[in-house]
């Protein structure tokens, strides 16, 4: 199965932080959504991981940046209230943004997501 976690949907999804989306078989789909969950739980922050997390945005933000829909998404925001320190200047200075994220910025960050059993929910859909 393949996961992506997404931050900051307000505008699609009222009341949500966070978002991931589990693409797999569908006999494979329960255990995906658990694996996630617990993986979500048992999320722990190393000075690795964030280099790792780091080159990887920049290596996508790298290669996205011709793409139109993806500056409209790092452009999501910046005209909502709910998100008051929403900059433009920040989608300019992203990559410095990126560069200067910290372990205790991520773990900050990392407190004001629920995902303890009772708080997150999940919802399978199935196409194809």
């Amino acid at each position: 199965y393949h996961t992506k976690f997404e931050v900051g949907l307000n505008e699609r999804i009222p009341n949500n932080d966070w978002l991931v989306v589990i693409n797999s078989e569908h006999q494979n789909v329960d255990t995906a959504v658990n694996e996630a969950a617990k993986c979500l739980r048992n999320m722990r922050f190393t000075p690795h991981s964030l280099q790792s997390a780091k080159r990887s945005i920049i290596h996508n933000h790298e290669t996205d940046s011709a793409n139109d829909p993806y500056w409209v998404n790092l452009m999501r925001g910046l005209q909502d209230d709910t998100i008051p320190d929403k900059r433009l200047e920040d989608v300019a200075d992203y990559l410095d943004l990126i560069a200067d994220i910290t372990l205790d910025d991520v773990r900050e960050m990392w407190k004001i997501f629920s995902v303890g059993e009772k708080e997150m929910q999940t919802c399978i859909g199935v196409s194809g």
